[in-house]
């Protein structure tokens, strides 16, 4: 039993708002073709909330199977709140402008305009005449009217350019409720195809953008793959309408399922584990470099700080044989350039012609007992720093001939004034010495 409510609206141009309506079809108006040239009626449905009422413009009367009807099937399956159907008279219309911009051909007889609802609804109804060369709808996304018609950009797409896609050939995942475009355009000059497989079996519809623009109302298609290898039909439906290339040369996908590109997934873990390994060997290389720069450095500030090196204690046999003890007074009377040196440099302390001491190859004088605890943890000269070490010592005692230590260009100091040394006289007054050594 169909509600049929007869109302009528007075003037074009005003909008009728609507509040309550019960469930079913509503008869609102009786339209007539308009008498002004080069013009054309939009009829805009708009409501606060989506609830499933369909703006309607028939032949004749509306009936449920919708037949010799018209309506903005895009804005409907998309759940949109706004509807816009528009009646030309005299213009001869091509299949897409019926469909991508919801036109329809006056005839002779009245059009009837109501909606059908499946539920209690509140919407308004708004009718103008404009304008055959005006669009519809404000163009969205930087689109451009032209010829009553939005130009869109590449991806957007409806009448008004309002819905957005995204390109499929640069997608890695494909999401529930998401538009994708294969672009076609070049494919006059080249052979073009399309092959994607998924990593589970997904869901989608997809059209021919020049051959049908409703874009819901396509077959559900389930598979793992999309292929498309022949796209000259959908391109001969373009140059057959004469329609524009640049806007209509795309195939349209409409996901119900989350999907993932298997291909694009193995490319993609093999990036990651490519990253992975080139990290991980960079990173090595970089913590052995500086494992060896701090080894490296800590040497060389050792080294640096090492002034007075530590050693194996001396050996006292080994200090005898190569730093005699002798007295001071049989010294400095066999080398009387050493009579100034009267002070131990250790202790500080004044040296007695009764001391025991010992003379260093770099002729230094120092007290038996102060040299022997120097050179337990050193093996340096403390007044001059020359090397005191073992291997020195055996080097120095070598290049004599006797068991002397005194380098010729230290005679100057070790004999003062008879810078000649007798030394004829040397063994007997080492003889003394060595008569004397503990």
């Amino acid at each position: 039993m169909f509600i049929l409510l007869h109302l009528f609206l007075e003037c074009l141009g005003q909008t009728q708002t609507f509040f309550n309506l019960d469930t079913g079809i509503h008869i609102l108006k009786t339209l007539q073709a308009t008498s002004e040239p080069n013009s054309k009626i939009i009829v805009k449905f708009e409501q606060e909330n989506f609830d499933s009422t369909q703006l309607l413009i028939c032949d004749s009367e509306i009936n449920l199977l919708k037949e010799n009807c018209i309506y903005d099937i895009n804005s409907f399956d998309l759940k949109r709140n706004t509807q816009v159907i528009q009646l030309v008279s005299g213009l001869d219309l091509e299949n897409y402008q019926e469909q991508l911009l919801s036109m329809k051909q006056f005839n002779e007889s009245p059009q009837v305009l109501g909606t059908y609802s499946k539920q209690v609804s509140n919407f308004s109804i708004t009718i103008r005449t404009v304008n055959i060369f005006e669009c519809a709808s404000q163009c969205q996304n930087d689109g451009i009217c032209k010829n009553g018609m939005c130009d869109c950009l590449e991806g957007y797409f409806g009448a008004d350019c309002s819905i957005v896609a995204l390109d499929i050939t640069m997608q890695s995942l494909y999401h529930r409720n998401t538009f994708y475009y294969y672009n076609i355009q070049e494919c006059n000059q080249q052979s073009c195809s399309l092959n994607i497989k998924f990593t589970q079996v997904g869901k989608y519809r997809q059209t021919c953008y020049a051959k049908d623009w409703y874009l819901l109302q396509q077959n559900l298609i389930e598979k793992k793959e999309i292929q498309i290898n022949d796209v000259q039909q959908c391109l001969s439906k373009i140059n057959k309408e004469k329609q524009n290339p640049q806007q209509f040369s795309y195939y349209i996908f409409y996901f119900e399922s989350d999907c993932e590109n298997s291909q694009q997934s193995n490319d993609q873990d093999s990036r990651i584990i490519l990253i992975i390994v080139i990290t991980t060997v960079g990173v090595s290389i970089t913590f052995c470099c500086c494992i060896v720069c701090y080894y490296y450095l800590l040497r060389k500030r050792k080294e640096e700080h090492q002034v007075l090196p530590i050693m194996t204690i001396y050996p006292k046999t080994d200090i005898q044989r190569y730093l005699p003890k002798q007295i001071y007074k049989t010294l400095i009377t066999l080398y009387p350039g050493l009579a100034s040196s009267d002070e131990c440099l250790i202790c500080l302390d004044r040296i007695k012609e009764s001391d025991y001491v010992r003379l260093t190859y770099c002729t230094h004088i120092f007290h038996v007992q102060c040299i022997d605890n120097w050179l337990e943890k050193n093996r340096i000269c403390p007044a001059c720093r020359s090397e005191l070490d073992e291997v020195t010592l055996i080097k120095v005692a070598k290049s004599k001939k006797n068991d002397s230590l005194i380098f010729e260009n230290k005679a100057s100091r070790l004999y003062g004034d008879m810078v000649t040394p007798n030394l004829t006289m040397t063994p007997q007054l080492r003889s003394i010495e060595m008569t004397e050594r503990l």
